[in-house]
């Protein structure tokens, strides 16, 4: 036997024999003697293919803050998010993973951002796999009767989807990681999860040993009925204070907390495949691709083209199982034989020639919302919490979502804030499940039942076309499938009414419970030097951010005073502008200036430093994980930063922190304020404040650590402002 420990299998040998068990994970990668007998299931030599598996099941702490169990993206992007932000946890999986070449996922631009969040996704658009996916086409008995392009995504970074591999997703969060976090393959023995915070969570667990015939099993996706696993060592049991269920639609942990699973299991298994095939479907660019819908002859294909004759193809054949069985963790479905696969193929495009299979996988299809996303002290993440058909590929994206919207929530109430913060988890999350599963579900099965000569094939050719027709239509479609324009409902005081806009629907702003849209804006620093970037990159942190948006007015000579002419009398001693407090609060008090853009820099900086001290600084340890605060000036016209004779734009800022430090003392740093610049005014049209001199000259945003706007509002509206403190006091 060789033993080699790596975690890249592209650094293995793929004829190197079965491994044994290293200190942390280890690829093993196998050449089965069973793998050359002739098999009924039409199974594939291992030895074609460079297998991972992990076995990582020593030193398995006996506390941590939270149990993950489910080591697929959604439970790897919640541990790596939790990585982030310091709280400790093991990941616990039953499958060792051992797969030769996992499917390529449709990433949106929501789940990008995510992405860029954790730190990965320079890695994944370097990966030479990973390509742009410009759209969708659908063939009908031969004849392309819908052809259309995504949308750009206007106020993101991430314009377009993109097709990436699924296990290099999961390498990149692993790294993150660490290998010593993640413990498998464990069999689990029972789990426990309090209602009350102090019970706590607790699973017991024990590894078993990877034989030739169970990876032999897991490779080729053969049913395991009769494979029977060998437990090795003794149980264990993890305590922790939190227990999370990323493990799929069968999920363990749901039917442990008695979750219902309303819904229905889809008589359709879907069959997910890489293959090598030569056909008439046409090919695309090396750099990106189009999802390909056909159905002919009462079949249905859909597919994309990976690299030359590379497909990914996604197959539906029917079946008659109990939907209780598909939900069930034991239930391991048979994969089909090249055979099968070569007539479902043909008999949508007639002449196709199967040339090599890398992989294959099978699949149930639920449509399914559960009841409740949470249980006491355990939560439900993902596809153990809603399961739709794959159109608009939105399971693994809003898996990751749920995921991000979870992760910062324990973090904090793991660090002190009031655990009715994490009841806003099922009430935001669960409301989107829902709907997409609806939508997803949505005309699926007369997709797949469309046969000729029906009313469903005619529906295909002659109506839907001209639905694609109108610009809006498609531009409303690639919204939706980005999950940009989601809205969290305002029923918890975690996601404020809006303040801004109510009087003029057509001017509103981007209100609370959005995503907070991104922007190129300058940033300056105290030398006055102008750097360009993008908002979320200065947002992308673990704590909230409170933009502060104010108005530069052109001044009466602005040929000769530049348009920051007025913004500088901020900081000029003769005009007294930076007063002390007493007199800012009330804005007839004598000796106050009668100066828009003095007031409005002081009604920001009382607002910043209200909510500095209700969540803390970022500087300071606060269970709130503190607050940073971007100054940002608008022009009424975009413009770079002008260069200013006399009082330059440093000396503003040198002015702002100066205040800021007079109000919050030590307890304020020169890393909880950004000052910046709108460079191209895009914060003022992505965001819509609608600010400008003299009626609104400014206003603050409030954006929760994963990037949704909690709360807004103008400066010198005092409720909102209050009504801001007072849904955070509910929290923290």
């Amino acid at each position: 036997m060789t033993t080699r420990v790596s975690r890249d299998p592209h650094l293995l040998d793929p004829h190197a024999s079965t491994s044994t068990i290293g200190d942390k994970s280890i690829s093993i990668t196998q050449q089965s003697t069973a793998s050359s007998l002739p098999s009924p299931y039409g199974r594939l030599a291992i030895d074609k293919y460079r297998t991972l598996a992990y076995y990582a099941v020593e030193d398995i702490p006996p506390f941590v803050d939270v149990i993950i169990i489910g080591a697929g993206p959604t439970g790897l992007s919640l541990a790596a998010d939790l990585t982030k932000r310091g709280v400790s946890f093991v990941v616990i999986d039953r499958c060792p993973r051992v797969i030769p070449i996992t499917r390529p996922q449709t990433i949106h631009a929501r789940t990008q951002e995510i992405l860029e969040q954790l730190g990965v996704m320079d890695e994944i658009l370097r990966s030479e796999s990973t390509k742009r996916v410009m759209g969708e086409r659908l063939f009908v008995d031969g004849s392309c009767v819908i052809d259309w392009d995504f949308a750009k995504c206007e106020n993101s970074h991430f314009k377009y989807p993109i097709l990436v591999p699924e296990n290099e997703i999961e390498q990149a969060l692993m790294d993150i990681i660490g290998p010593d976090k993640i413990k498998r393959p464990l069999h689990i023995h029972k789990m426990n999860a309090g209602l009350l915070p102090d019970e706590g969570a607790s699973v017991t667990v024990q590894p078993y040993t990877l034989t030739e015939e169970l990876i032999d099993v897991r490779a080729n996706g053969l049913a395991n009925s009769n494979t029977q696993l060998q437990l090795s060592g003794e149980p264990v049991t993890i305590k922790g204070r939190f227990l999370v269920g990323c493990d799929g639609a069968a999920s363990k942990v749901r039917q442990h907390l008695g979750i219902s699973f309303p819904g229905s299991s889809l008589p359709y298994q879907f069959i997910d495949s890489d293959v090598r095939i030569k056909w008439g479907v046409p090919s695309d660019p090396p750099d990106q691709s189009k999802w390909h819908f056909l159905s002919a002859n009462g079949g249905l294909i859909c597919c994309l083209n990976v690299k030359g004759d590379r497909w990914r193809v996604v197959m539906v054949r029917q079946t008659a199982v109990d939907p209780a069985v598909m939900l069930s963790n034991d239930w391991d479905p048979l994969s089909p034989v090249v055979k099968e696969m070569e007539a479902m193929i043909t008999q949508v495009v007639p002449g196709a020639e199967l040339l090599e299979v890398h992989w294959r996988d099978v699949y149930p299809l639920h449509s399914r919302c559960a009841a409740a996303y949470s249980c006491g002290n355990a939560f439900i993440v993902g596809d153990a919490a809603h399961c739709g058909p794959p159109l608009g590929y939105q399971g693994l994206n809003v898996g990751m979502q749920d995921a991000m919207n979870l992760a910062w929530k324990l973090s904090y109430v793991l660090k002190g804030a009031y655990t009715s913060l994490l009841e806003t988890y099922d009430q935001e999350r669960r409301p989107l499940g829902e709907l997409m599963v609806r939508y997803t579900s949505m005309g699926f099965k007369e997709l797949v039942e469309a046969k000729p000569n029906t009313w469903n094939t005619w529906v295909l050719k002659a109506i839907l076309p001209h639905l694609f027709k109108p610009p809006c239509v498609t531009r409303a479609l690639s919204k939706a499938m980005a999950n940009t324009e989601l809205r969290y409902q305002q029923d918890n005081m975690l996601v404020g009414r809006s303040f801004i806009g109510q009087s003029n629907v057509l001017s509103c702003a981007i209100p609370p419970g959005k995503r907070a849209p991104d922007a190129i804006i300058g940033v300056v620093d105290e030398n006055n030097n102008l750097k360009s970037t993008r908002l979320h990159q200065i947002i992308l942190r673990t704590s909230y951010t409170l933009i502060l948006a104010a108005c530069v007015p052109l001044p009466p000579d602005s040929a000769s005073a530049g348009m920051l002419g007025t913004c500088s009398v901020c900081c000029d001693p003769s005009t007294g502008c930076l007063l002390p407090w007493d007199p800012c609060e009330d804005p007839v008090a004598p000796g106050t200036p009668d100066n828009i853009m003095s007031k409005t820099m002081l009604y920001l900086i009382k607002t910043a430093t209200n909510v500095m001290q209700r969540l803390g600084t970022v500087s300071a340890t606060s269970p709130s994980g503190g607050v940073r605060s971007v100054l940002l000036l608008c022009p009424q016209h975009p413009s770079l930063m002008p260069q200013l004779e006399g009082t330059a734009l440093s000396e503003v800022f040198k002015q702002v922190r100066m205040k800021f430090e007079h109000t919050m003392g030590s307890a304020f740093s020169t890393m909880d304020l950004e000052m910046g610049w709108d460079l191209k005014g895009e914060f003022k049209r992505n965001y819509k404040l609608g600010i400008s001199m003299p009626k609104h000259p400014g206003a603050f945003v409030l954006i929760r650590p994963d990037n949704i706007i909690s709360h807004n509002g103008y400066t010198g509206d005092c409720s909102a402002v209050h009504y801001m403190l007072e849904s955070l006091n509910n929290f923290y």
